[in-house]
């Protein structure tokens, strides 16, 4: 998102002036001149980014309470609590201050400010795991005195990260007990994101008569997900104690 604003400030474009008055209907003298179809490619490496934050937003709950059934539904919604109070307060945020204040082109200032702040955190966060006796010798990749190319390691996580993908799908694909999965999961949430950020936008505009407000239906929509996971983190001990002791 960084490079969607560097390629609009570098040719000609500027934050909305607090005085600006659209001289017609669709009035974006603010706006930089560039081909408009640039932002297809960039929206492509953006989506890599936000597949790793989902990726990492599911795997990172089993890591911590293990295999437990019921540990792990409230750690997952606990989770997923925390990230539907960032998407409903950013939406909001985006839709009712940021946009009408800094303009659709400089709206997502705030995301890769945000994102660099998570990444020095995530850096900083240590790993509390049992101590083991394994060196790290022993480990592939786990010699710290052996130097890596940057370059190299980004291609190997790539690699790595096609490799999962063609396992997830093959196992998914190859039994009958997991070919749900896609349909039901995968199919559901692409249908989701596709109402959020595809026909939310052209909703506001031809009804609300203002794009910008398709942020707040996006609010409101995280926020029905927030009042689920809400339920799912409340509800799930309750349910526990009915089937041991119902």
């Amino acid at each position: 998102t960084a490079l969607l604003m560097i390629i609009d400030a570098s040719t000609g474009g500027k934050i909305k002036p607090t005085n600006f008055y659209p001289m017609y209907a669709h009035d974006y003298s603010y706006y930089g001149n560039y081909p408009t179809n640039t932002i297809i490619p960039i929206y492509c490496l953006t989506g890599i980014a936000y597949g790793m934050v989902e990726l990492i937003r599911r795997i990172i709950p089993r890591d911590i309470v293990g295999t437990d059934e019921e540990k792990l539904q409230r750690m997952d919604a606990l989770v997923h609590v925390f990230y539907e109070i960032a998407g409903v307060s950013g939406a909001f945020l985006t839709g009712l201050v940021l946009i009408p204040r800094l303009g659709n082109n400089y709206a997502f200032i705030i995301t890769p400010i945000l994102f660099t702040l998570s990444s020095i955190v995530w850096f900083f966060i240590n790993s509390y795991g049992a101590k083991t006796n394994i060196s790290n010798d022993d480990i592939p990749g786990g010699n710290n005195n052996e130097k890596t190319n940057y370059f190299k390691a980004l291609i190997k996580g790539f690699i790595l990260f096609g490799e999962s993908v063609y396992i997830g799908g093959k196992i998914i694909f190859s039994n009958r007990k997991y070919i749900w999965l896609f349909p039901c999961y995968s199919l559901t949430l692409y249908v989701h994101r596709y109402i959020e950020n595809g026909i939310a936008p052209q909703i506001a505009k031809r009804y609300l008569n203002n794009s910008e407000w398709s942020q707040i239906i996006v609010g409101g929509s995280n926020f029905g997900e927030l009042l689920g996971a809400l339920s799912v983190f409340f509800l799930t001990k309750k349910k526990f104690e009915v089937q041991l002791y119902g």
